[in-house]
């Protein structure tokens, strides 16, 4: 599907993300070299202590080992988080109020 027909069919909050989208290669450069190549295994640990850390969930300890590695995962989802990541760094960037 060609992007403006993608695009074209997306709602005016969906299009704010667009401008974002077009800076998304410095942002993800930025945060390799400030957090390194491991950014998205650390962020899928992040994500399951933030969804079952809460308490003695014992779902956490399946989700990630004694070393704080997830045990779950691939380089697809990891890519996947990265790009979460840098889209919402790069989204955060362009706004123009300021944080909660």
């Amino acid at each position: 599907m060609p992007v403006a027909a993608a695009l074209a069919s997306w709602h005016a909050s969906g299009l704010q993300l667009w401008p974002a989208w077009r800076r998304l290669e410095h942002w993800e450069d930025c945060a390799i070299e400030c957090i390194g190549m491991d950014l998205g295994a650390h962020l899928l640990v992040l994500w399951a202590i933030y969804t079952f850390g809460h308490g003695c969930d014992p779902l956490l300890a399946e989700l990630v080992d004694e070393d704080a590695q997830p045990r779950f995962g691939d380089e697809i989802l990891e890519d996947v988080a990265r790009l979460a990541f840098s889209l919402g760094a790069s989204w955060g960037a362009s706004l123009t109020h300021p944080a909660v």
